[in-house]
């Protein structure tokens, strides 16, 4: 009767996959053996690459169909996870793409790879292997390939260009290759950014896989593709992978340019390459040089003036620089303990970036403005040309201090240095306010892009800012504040003088910031767009002697002030502290914890080992299962059937299996014969059997929870002298 059910069972599978394949390509969620019978059912002949942390082909497994001499060097791989494939328009691609590629074999070597994606982490263990697999010292480059999903921008009605991770970008001649195979396609794009500065400092989000390949040495680019009904008519998004693919040549993949920028205006778009900008850094330098210290103070009538000006007034810049680090480091402290009195950590800025960020501005610029009062006691020069002299040798300080930190920011502080040039040649009042502005235009448009692409990763690095970034803002706003300082001497408002006047700028950012400090005070603390994040976590441990205790944790401590209902089932509590509960457990219960997780346990032995089998089972969808073995001394595991890691002197052995394991799962090790051992079975889940729900006592909407179920079993399988003493 068992076989005749297993049979049956099969048997049911077998005819549904068939009726799946006899219609259109699958576009539920495909499991790796599914994906694998599918591809061969399209007259494919992929190959299965096991995992590293399962090596069985049980658990999900990478898919690659290749294509061209298999004992070529050279490689283009296209990439994608294999729960994309539930986007109708990217399966029947790569379908459409392979189907050509077997007709038309190419010279070099073309891999289609589907590899397992984790739920939990970013990098899953099927992309460490396929890295793992490409032999980095031979010609070869990874293209990426996902549906659009709605990204933004254009909300997936356009290609989303990914060129780089933080601190890292694509080598240019990918990225030429990327845009023009779009454009041969039909396809319209866009990039996460077009100023790839802001990747090379930090301020754009992480892309772990992307990152994983640039440290593999791998040249990698992400291409999110649009669904079909957004494509224009007629247009094909296996056309893009075919044109990617004529594109490549092998050669260029050992060529890295890491300092390249690029520019697009309108349709059209160039780029700058490493060898353009040290030539405009030599040029600008050399010119430079011949202007400040040979014409500046050699020639004209007044050359005896601007030198003895100039020793009157140069210690303004270091001064200048030290009052902005000590006011950027006090109004970001100042700020950051408003946000936690009125949050509860300081971490609550995240709520109103943009109203800290501007906090930490009033605030920084009050301080500021306060320091410098004490030039009412000094005297300065009272013609403006020295102070922008100073302009123009705080503007070649920039372009010195930040190509240190991203060679291609070189443009941008070049266009400010050309404008300073002209800034401290003109003379009249109206002339000095419009160009000193005009040396903010290329600062606007930057930090216009950063705020906008890079959003949070930016602002984390203005708002809560190190040392050395404080420095290098400090660095930015020196010329700023010269400006005006040459502005205030042109009207008379800067040294010594013997009318006191009222302060303006002291009075105008005390009033800023008791604005911004209020509108902190009166803004709801949470929102339904910017919630409270929770992490929620539900563990229980079943002891030895069958014990279940319960409990629910709460990593995110509340705000003063603020109230959350934690609901466990019919269990109500509410919390207004550092939130830690435990959730008492029905007798009746336990049968659940039961199905939850269920362990069947086997011990035999054999000379002078033991072997011992667990069968795990689950009513729930696994996550991940961690299987942990302990010794008081010697080897807890000598070997097994699924790959396993040991800790300690040995006395640890844990099975370091991945994500989705399947079920049920038998865990197979032997051990010596009279050894004492302890084994725990942990099950993580993201479902939520029993409804734990954290919610705001006065807004169900201004929290949002992240939950992870975690149940663990501990067994005890005693040695053969403990067992004869008992």
């Amino acid at each position: 009767m068992l076989f005749y059910s297993m049979y049956k069972r099969t048997a049911i599978r077998l005819l549904s996959l068939l009726a799946l394949f006899l219609t259109e390509p699958c576009l539920s969620a495909l499991s790796s053996h599914e994906l694998y019978v599918m591809l061969q059912n399209n007259g494919f002949s992929p190959k299965r690459e096991v995992l590293s942390g399962t090596l069985s082909l049980l658990f999900p497994y990478n898919i690659i169909l290749s294509f061209g001499p298999e004992t070529a060097p050279e490689a283009l791989y296209f990439e994608t996870g294999q729960n994309a494939l539930d986007d109708e328009e990217l399966l029947r691609a790569f379908i459409e793409f392979g189907e050509y590629l077997r007709a038309e074999p190419p010279e070099y070597r073309v891999e289609i790879v589907f590899t397992v994606e984790s739920v939990t982490s970013q990098v899953s263990e099927g992309i460490v292997t396929f890295i793992e697999s490409v032999d980095s010292t031979v010609p070869a480059a990874v293209i990426r390939v996902l549906p659009a999903n709605g990204e933004r921008p254009l909300k997936g009605e356009a290609a989303f260009i990914r060129t780089g991770s933080r601190n890292r970008l694509s080598p240019p001649w990918l990225l030429q290759d990327t845009i023009a195979a779009l454009d041969s396609a039909g396809i319209p794009w866009v990039m996460e950014t077009a100023f790839l500065s802001l990747f090379r400092i930090g301020w754009m989000a992480d892309n772990p896989i992307l990152d994983a390949f640039f440290t593999g040495d791998i040249p990698a680019i992400e291409v999110r593709l649009p669904s079909g009904e957004s494509l224009p008519e007629g247009v094909k998004t296996s056309a893009f992978l075919k044109e990617q693919m004529r594109r490549y040549y092998p050669d260029r993949s050992r060529e890295w340019d890491r300092h390249y920028s690029f520019f697009r205006l309108g349709s059209r778009y160039f780029f700058v390459h490493e060898r353009i900008l040290i030539l405009l850094m030599i040029l600008v330098t050399g010119i430079t040089f011949f202007i400040l210290f040979m014409f500046s103070f050699i020639f004209g009538i007044k050359q005896y003036d601007y030198r003895n000006d100039f020793k009157r007034t140069w210690y303004l810049i270091p001064v200048i620089f030290l009052i902005n680090c000590l006011s950027l480091y006090l109004g970001q402290e100042l700020t950051f303990r408003f946000f936690s009195v009125r949050y509860g950590t300081a971490d609550g800025w995240r709520q109103y970036p943009y109203l800290a960020f501007a906090l930490k501005g009033a605030i920084t610029y009050l301080i500021f403005t306060l320091v410098m009062l004490i030039q009412r006691f000094f005297r300065f020069p009272r013609d403006s040309y020295i102070y922008g002299f100073l302009v123009n040798i705080t503007c070649l300080m920039n372009i010195l201090v930040f190509t240190i930190m991203d060679f291609s920011l070189v443009i941008l502080f070049v266009a400010e240095y050309i404008l300073s040039l002209l800034f401290s040649k003109v003379r009249s009042f109206v002339s000095i306010l419009l160009v000193g502005t005009a040396m903010l235009i290329p600062f606007l448009f930057f930090g216009n892009e950063a705020l906008r692409a890079g959003n949070i990763y930016a602002l984390e690095s203005l708002f809560a800012g190190s040392l050395a970034e404080n420095a290098a803002i400090s660095f930015i706003l020196i010329p700023i504040e010269l400006f005006i300082i040459r502005l205030l001497v042109k009207t008379g408002r800067f040294g010594r003088k013997r009318i006191v006047r009222v302060p303006v700028f002291p009075v105008l950012f005390i009033g800023i910031s008791a604005a911004l400090v209020t509108a902190l005070f009166m803004l709801p603390q949470f929102t339904e767009r910017s919630p409270q994040q929770i992490a929620v976590s539900e563990q229980r441990i079943t002891s030895v002697n069958m014990q279940t205790e319960a409990n629910i944790f709460l990593v995110i401590p509340v705000p003063g002030g603020r109230t959350l209902q934690v609901a466990a089932g019919e269990n109500r509590t509410e919390m207004t502290a550092d939130m830690h509960m435990k959730v008492p457990v029905p007798a009746e219960d336990i049968s659940g914890g039961e199905r939850r997780l269920s362990v069947t346990t086997s011990e035999n032995s054999f000379l002078d080992r033991k072997r011992v089998a667990l069968e795990i089972n689950s009513e729930l969808i696994p996550l991940r299962i961690n299987v942990t073995v302990y010794r008081e001394a010697g080897y807890a595991i000598f070997d097994a059937n699924y790959p396993f890691i040991v800790r300690g002197t040995g006395n640890i052995g844990e099975f370091t299996l991945e994500e989705k394991p399947p079920l049920p799962l038998t865990i197979e090790f032997t051990t010596e014969g009279e050894a004492d051992i302890y084994v725990s079975v942990v099950l993580h889940s993201l479902e939520n059997p029993d409804r734990v729900l954290v919610t705001a006592v006065e807004g169900e909407d201004t929290v949002k929870q992240d939950f992870l179920y975690k149940e663990e079993r501990l067994f005890h399988f005693p040695g053969r002298e403990t067992a004869d003493i008992r």
